[in-house]
């Protein structure tokens, strides 16, 4: 039963970890044994939750196995959340190798030492649809990877060391596979950014590209569809499950829908350059996951947008 068992998420203080630590702990609370510990280089985004608290956090760098073998050891988690990892970014040498040790030799470090660490039963992996590169969407989980960037190359190579050692230690592994998800509390995104050149009053802002297309997924479901892969984590074992929003829009737009819902009259500005490694098309086929979780997303672009246009509004009063 979900909320008994001990549960451990890497990556928490980021954006999409501390989303899930808060409904871990909702559901922990109901529950006399359930426990929820939140790792990560620093708090971060964990300070914004409206109550920090009913769970354990642990400073520590993945990298740092003298600090994680033994505290994994201590924590003894059944299941882990793997959220940890190097943002995507402009390629260069540094984030090249950036991605190498905080993708995927921090993941295999986190394996080996929950392998060792006393009862582990599953890990869901936080993947990302860009290992898809160019490949036609919408993504089912039998399209074959095409990675075009640093950070799509260790992701999906990460997924493969994660099925590896569950195969070798006899615990689940299922790959979360996402496309563009928003929120509160989102890093930079394509939306993101539109919003702050708003509060900002800018005239008119440039996009590079504009006809790549994106599925916005908000981070309610999103996380949602986290939960139900943690309950079923067992049934689920060797899955990718794509997940997304249900509509796709080009990035041009979804940024013409930012400012409108905004109710600015800033101009969307589009250049044909982009980056060499740009995913050009991304959404997914959500039967799969409807399926296999029974989830789909519930929240639209229009709806996810509300909270932050009101943001706007109390802030130009």
């Amino acid at each position: 039963m979900l909320g008994n068992e001990t549960y451990l998420v890497t990556g928490a203080g980021g954006f999409i970890g501390s989303h899930i630590v808060d409904r871990l702990r909702t559901i922990s609370n109901e529950s006399p044994n359930g426990q929820v510990h939140a790792l990560g280089r620093s708090f971060g985004k964990l300070s914004e939750l409206n109550a920090p608290g009913d769970f354990t956090f642990h400073q520590c760098d993945l990298q740092d196995n003298a600090t994680l073998y033994p505290l994994l050891a201590s924590i003894k988690p059944h299941v882990i959340i793997h959220l940890a990892s190097e943002p995507d970014a402009a390629e260069s040498g540094e984030h090249s190798r950036n991605c190498i040790a905080n993708n995927l030799v921090s993941t295999v470090n986190l394996l080996d030492a929950f392998a060792s660490s006393g009862n582990p039963q599953g890990m869901v992996y936080g993947d990302s649809t860009k290992v898809y590169g160019s490949a036609p969407s919408p993504y089912r989980s039998d399209v074959r990877p095409e990675p075009n960037s640093s950070y799509s190359i260790t992701k999906a190579a990460s997924w493969e060391f994660v099925r590896l050692q569950a195969r070798l230690s006899g615990f689940s592994a299922v790959a979360i596979r996402p496309t563009l998800i928003y929120g509160p509390r989102q890093p930079d995104n394509i939306i993101s950014v539109i919003l702050d050149a708003i509060r900002e009053n800018q005239s008119s802002f440039t996009i590079q590209g504009g006809s790549q297309t994106r599925a916005p997924l908000h981070i309610d479901d999103a996380v949602d569809a986290y939960i139900r892969t943690v309950e079923n984590i067992a049934a689920l074992n060797s899955k990718i499950i794509n997940i997304g929003g249900a509509e796709e829009f080009r990035v041009a737009d979804i940024a013409r829908h930012v400012v409108r819902n905004a109710g600015s009259d800033m101009r969307i500005l589009c250049e044909s350059t982009m980056r060499d490694t740009e995913i050009l098309q991304s959404s997914v086929d959500l039967s799969e996951a409807e399926d296999l979780l029974g989830w789909k997303p519930s929240i639209s672009l229009a709806q996810g947008l509300i909270p932050f246009r009101e943001s706007i509004l109390e802030n130009t009063v």
